[in-house]
């Protein structure tokens, strides 16, 4: 999968690209991105900045799929609906974490 310092560059640089992804690239982007985004937040190996943005890229995606849906009624069903009992596994494993640990940072749960 690549180094984790690659995985974090790739990450950061796609993060500032996300938004622009639009409507019509989401179905080639979506069902290869959205299940490595949630591998990175679920994995333990990666440092907490990786998993934070990680998870934002989710949320980009997810909010363009979501907007897709206004014209698509099918959008989410499609292209999001198989990732959010996953999504909110993890999330939920997250919030369960002392704040104390070192793999959970205070912002993640905001």
């Amino acid at each position: 999968c690549g180094s984790q310092s690659a995985i974090y560059s790739s990450l950061k640089v796609f993060k500032e690209i996300a938004h622009e992804i639009t409507d019509t690239q989401i179905p080639d982007v979506a069902p290869v991105l959205l299940p490595q985004l949630l591998n990175i937040f679920a994995s333990k190996k990666f440092s907490i900045q990786t998993s934070m943005n990680a998870i934002k890229i989710f949320g980009i995606i997810s909010e363009t799929i979501m907007l897709m849906n206004e014209l698509d009624k099918n959008a989410i069903k499609r292209h999001l609906a198989d990732f959010i009992p996953r999504f909110t596994e993890y999330a939920i494993e997250v919030l369960m974490t002392p704040e104390t640990s070192d793999t959970v940072d205070i912002g993640m749960k905001k």
